[in-house]
């Protein structure tokens, strides 16, 4: 195969491996849904299925898939160090990310998690590990808008609460108008002239409003944030240790080292999830099982794409197009889960995609 084929080919695999990566919190995401609803229509529901529990029998999943694919291997299964170091990343960032989608969703989760693993992605790549692009200037700009596409996903929630803020007021210039969510439905208390009057709206849901001065689940938005940055350190750092395998421990020869980091590691975390909060999970086993094996599949198609194209394009621009799986995970979060149903965040949040891929392209171009 010719360099050039070589390079499409890698940035084809980029491609499908983000496809995978946006989609792998899916069932995680819809087994909760299913839940909620059981719980809002029956007091007996069986409850929500928790964070680290769902990471053990999704780090199950990529063991069996990541041993599944070692025939095809061209030598027999070699056990690494690093590959299972690798795999405790995994583990350590995927429980994360379970948590972050539990709090802000799959679109505005993925799009922040994003950011930070393209950041630390592109450090291993370029200054550990010196993959000097063609044209530095323009790798700089490649960075700098991609990371200012994901920030404007990120932030896009953000942005079409003020322009839903900004619409409401602009209805009564000349008062002083307080915007509070209750549920589904907006109350607009209206003050003028000491008169005070109500107007409820109906909301779509996801439409909260979150105002500076009337702080509306900005908690559970701030600790969203931190959980999905602190998955973008595990994620950009996942593959980090297997540059530094022997060429025969590379490419599909580490996933079975790799998947024995991760279910060895797993119930570590779950052990020490018990040991801090003293609270013992339930396993829920019939309704969260298969979601979780099916969801570590999903990540290892995508982990083995990823293999092949780090190779073929370098390390700094590979897993940055990675990232790509924001976009995947905006369609999943948006259109099937109703997570945004503001016409201005959702327009906020694709113009922050097509920002995310100019970078990416301006990235790829610089090597």
């Amino acid at each position: 195969m010719s360099e050039t084929h070589s390079v499409f080919f890698g940035l084809i695999c980029a491609v499908g491996s983000a496809l995978f990566n946006g989609s792998f919190t899916v069932p995680f995401k819809a087994r909760r849904d299913k839940n909620d609803e059981s719980e809002r229509s029956s007091a007996k529901a069986e409850g929500l299925v928790h964070p680290i529990v769902f990471t053990l029998y999704v780090s199950t999943g990529v063991f069996l898939s990541s041993w599944a694919v070692a025939p095809f291997a061209n030598e027999a299964p070699k056990i690494s160090l690093l590959g299972i170091l690798a795999g405790w990343i995994f583990v350590l960032g995927v429980a994360a990310s379970f948590v972050a989608v539990e709090f802000v969703g799959i679109a505005l989760a993925q799009g922040i998690w994003a950011g930070s693993a393209t950041l630390f992605s592109y450090a291993w790549g370029v200054i550990i590990f010196q993959e000097a692009p063609n044209s530095p200037l323009m790798s700089v700009l490649g960075l700098f808008v991609l990371v200012t596409g994901v920030v404007g996903m990120a932030c896009s929630n953000m942005i079409g609460k003020m322009s839903l803020f900004a619409r409401f007021c602009s209805q009564n210039p000349g008062g002083k108008s307080t915007l509070v969510v209750e549920s589904q439905t907006l109350i607009r208390t209206n003050s003028k002239n000491g008169e005070n009057s109500n107007y409820n709206t109906t909301m779509e849901v996801g439409e909260e409003l979150n105002l500076p001065h009337e702080p509306i689940r900005s908690s559970i938005y701030v600790k969203g944030v931190i959980w999905a940055s602190v998955v973008g350190i595990f994620g950009g750092s996942i593959l980090a240790p297997i540059h530094y395998a022997p060429a025969d421990m590379q490419g599909i020869a580490v996933l079975p080292s790799f998947g024995i980091g991760t279910v060895t590691l797993a119930p570590i975390v779950f052990l020490v999830n018990i040991l801090l909060t003293g609270v013992v999970p339930p396993l829920r086993l019939r309704i969260s099982l298969l979601p979780g094996l099916f969801s570590g599949l999903l990540w290892n198609i995508s982990n083995l794409l990823s293999l092949v194209a780090i190779p073929a394009v370098g390390y700094s621009v590979a897993y940055p197009l990675l990232q790509g799986a924001v976009l995947v995970s905006g369609i999943w979060g948006i259109y099937v889960f109703k997570e945004i149903s503001n016409p201005s965040t959702i327009k906020a949040f694709w113009c922050g995609g097509v920002v995310f891929i100019l970078g990416a392209i301006t990235l790829a171009i610089s090597q």
